[in-house]
């Protein structure tokens, strides 16, 4: 981001819309789009890739869009269809997970409730999770539980290619 001298940048994928997985044609396709469409925006782009690293979700192809705003990374995740997107506003490069549809917020009695439902593993990281994005993850099928809870004690990777 510093050789680029910005302070912003998305991680995008137009791979399985709302994690629904799609044939490789059709993703290939939707990912030619989306590049058209970064290129159109006139951002520097990085291909990457997005890995489950429980291994439970297969690694879907990805862009490091440098400089881009956070109205046309929205505008695009919402595009393609995304469920979320991993977003770096700040010159420091903190990333942060955006949703992108909106979901009713529990109240902290609900979550408490729904978290000791949860496989004991899984408790910590939802317990730590924020209660708008803990919603989120309420909303999600079991399945993927596992997915975004138990990576809550890791640090995220950007594997950048």
């Amino acid at each position: 981001m510093t050789d680029e001298s910005v302070t912003t940048a998305a991680f995008l994928t137009a791979f399985n819309p709302y994690s629904q997985e799609l044939g490789e044609g059709e993703n290939e396709a939707a990912q030619r789009e989306l590049i058209a469409d970064l290129r159109a925006l006139h951002v520097s782009i990085i291909f990457a890739q997005g890995n489950d690293s429980n291994g439970h979700w297969p690694g879907e192809p990805s862009l490091f869009a440098l400089g881009i705003s956070i109205q046309d990374a929205e505008m695009l995740a919402d595009r393609y269809k995304q469920n979320g997107f991993v977003w770096i506003g700040n010159s420091d490069a903190m990333p942060n997970l955006r949703l992108r549809y909106p979901i009713e917020v529990p109240s902290k009695h609900a979550a408490q409730e729904w978290i000791k439902t949860l496989p004991t593993q899984l408790r910590v990281g939802a317990s730590q999770m924020p209660l708008a994005e803990l919603a989120w993850v309420m909303a999600v099928p079991d399945e993927e539980l596992t997915h975004w809870l138990d990576r809550m004690d890791r640090r995220w990777a950007l594997v950048l290619s």
